[in-house]
């Protein structure tokens, strides 16, 4: 999608998934090692009771089912940042996460051949739990970029 194409308000439904306990050792034993993240009998963490995953895992999971989606790949040139990241609940193996990706704001460079795009990105687990939320900004192509 250009610039021009995206609408403040409009919400896109990511397709649910399940996160799987391989997932979730394979992601932490790479990128966060930690025994909460690595072992399903886990004691030693007074918070978490067996597997659960990474804040980060989570993150790179539901985001990565709004990229497999495509409907910004025209247009994005890069990712700018993220605001507001926040964990809300634990995501154990077995969850299925659903998302909703709002787009709510917009802005047009100096330039006008590109500009900016504003997201709320919020993830759920099966029993309607809010266990991710954050704010994406994204630098997109405007229809002028293409010309």
């Amino acid at each position: 999608m250009y610039l021009e194409e995206y609408q403040v308000g409009k919400k896109y439904y990511v397709k649910e998934a399940k996160i799987t306990s391989e997932e979730i050792k394979s992601f932490s034993k790479k990128y966060d090692n930690r025994p909460f993240h690595q072992d399903e009998n886990d004691s030693t963490n007074p918070v978490f009771y067996g597997l659960v995953a990474s804040g980060f895992n989570t993150l790179c999971f539901a985001w990565s089912k709004w990229v497999d989606m495509g409907i910004d790949s025209k247009g994005v040139l890069a990712g700018i940042g993220i605001d507001n990241l926040r964990w809300l609940q634990p995501v154990y193996p077995g969850d299925i996460l659903s998302s909703v990706c709002t787009v709510t704001g917009k802005k047009r460079s100096s330039n006008k051949k590109t500009g900016t795009v504003y997201f709320n990105y919020q993830t759920k687990n099966q029993n309607g739990d809010l266990v991710l939320t954050f704010d994406s900004i994204v630098l997109v192509k405007s229809k002028i970029y293409d010309e």
